[in-house]
């Protein structure tokens, strides 16, 4: 993980999901395609060096968790810039919605804050972990990364 991504972990995570007691996110450099499951999520994974789907039943998956482990894992979708029109929802919060293009930055920060919550918690629904990956976008946003710019790699 960069210094910038770790500094982001723990600056603009809601204090609900901020990482601790030895666990940290892990980047892996390959592809993760996950078995869609009837109603949402994966059933099973495969991994690939290249960005080629084992077949119409397989998407792509940025980050797998499994609920209160040491690490999550970012794989390289959770790195690349992209267009997102993404709602997330958790109780006694108003829903939070990010649609539009995100730098590889914040990519890897809603990946990151997503898989987060499943570390803390077992039993988070993608909805849920969707809000809490939203809401680190957006504070890193509304502070425009002033908190972790020294982090910032110098300019080429």
């Amino acid at each position: 993980m960069s210094a910038k991504l770790q500094c982001a972990m723990k600056e603009y995570f809601h204090p609900d999901i901020r990482l601790g007691a030895g666990r940290t996110m892990k980047k892996v450099n390959a592809y993760a395609y996950g078995m869609k499951k009837p109603g949402g999520g994966f059933s099973g994974y495969v991994f690939r060096a290249t960005k080629t789907s084992p077949g119409p039943e397989w998407a792509l998956a940025d980050g797998v968790t499994f609920p209160l482990t040491a690490y999550g894992r970012l794989y390289k979708t959770a790195f690349e810039a992209g267009y997102r029109e993404l709602r997330g929802e958790r109780a006694n919060a108003a829903p939070k919605t990010l649609n539009g293009n995100l730098t590889s930055f914040e990519m890897s920060l809603l990946v990151a804050g997503h898989e987060a919550v499943h570390l803390r918690r077992a039993g988070v629904s993608e909805l849920e972990a969707e809000w809490y990956g939203i809401d680190a976008v957006l504070r890193y946003r509304e502070d425009k990364g002033k908190a972790c710019s020294k982090e910032d790699p110098p300019p080429k």
